[in-house]
């Protein structure tokens, strides 16, 4: 015959478990709140005495995983700590290196001297380890992925094909990228035109040296709105119709 009673409110008994051991183990699942567990014991056979202890438990609801955003930096960009990567609560935050297990490190500031991607993870703190929130994965690229921006050139009108200027990357003015300078080259140009009626179009490419380009064209259009000129020829005077 056992000598313990145990009572409890909240949580779940363990399979297997008995309220008449002198042990109790619960499963407080997701329901937080502040139970009372009390135990009864019965001294009756040796001593002729009950003792009773009451332990108040206090549950607390597992954190929901932090809001995120991905990171990308240029070679050798000055980064910054990657709090700035969370979006939702900043309070109470512990971070990894490691997607499960292991232990927390500092608050990390991305390395940028190295091309490639890195992960850290970032959960929220719940009082303990089963408390805790899921970590949130946090990737970290150190690479140029951004493509270079400029406009297409202005249209050159002119009157004859002879009229065309040679190519000139030149025309491509506001060229620019988030990692540096690009380069513009001069790729390809549509036919000439039969007559002097008709439209070039030129291709350039705009390459900021990290595997990222955009094309922009200029049209030159080629319109002959002059009328031709002549003079009239000299008069002709003869002696007889017959001479005409």
């Amino acid at each position: 015959m056992t000598n313990y009673v145990w009572t409890y409110s909240g949580g779940t008994l363990n399979s297997g478990g008995s309220t008449s051991d002198d042990t109790l183990t619960l499963d407080w699942g997701s329901v937080s709140g502040t139970y009372d567990i009390t135990v009864t014991y019965d001294e009756a056979a040796a001593c002729g005495g009950t003792v009773t202890a009451v332990l108040s438990v206090e549950v607390n609801s597992k954190k929901g995983t932090p809001s995120v955003e991905n990171v990308t930096y240029c070679q050798n960009e000055a980064s910054v700590s990657l709090i700035n990567s969370v979006t939702s609560s900043t309070s109470n935050l512990l971070w990894y290196s490691v997607s499960s297990g292991g232990t927390p490190i500092a608050e990390p500031t991305p390395d940028t001297s190295s091309l490639g991607t890195t992960s850290y993870w970032v959960s929220k703190e719940g009082g303990g380890p089963s408390c805790d929130s899921e970590r949130a994965e946090i990737v970290v690229t150190v690479g140029d992925l951004e493509d270079p921006t400029a406009s297409n050139p202005a249209d050159i009108n002119v009157q004859c094909l002879g009229d065309v200027p040679s190519v000139d990357i030149t025309v491509v003015t506001d060229e620019a990228d988030n990692c540096g300078t690009p380069t513009v080259t001069f790729i390809s140009q549509t036919a000439d035109p039969a007559i002097n009626d008709g439209t070039i179009t030129r291709t350039y490419r705009v390459d900021d040296g990290n595997g990222n380009t955009i094309d922009v064209t200029q049209d030159i259009i080629i319109d002959d709105t002059q009328d031709p000129t002549a003079s009239n020829p000299a008069d002709i005077n003869v002696q007889c119709l017959g001479d005409v």
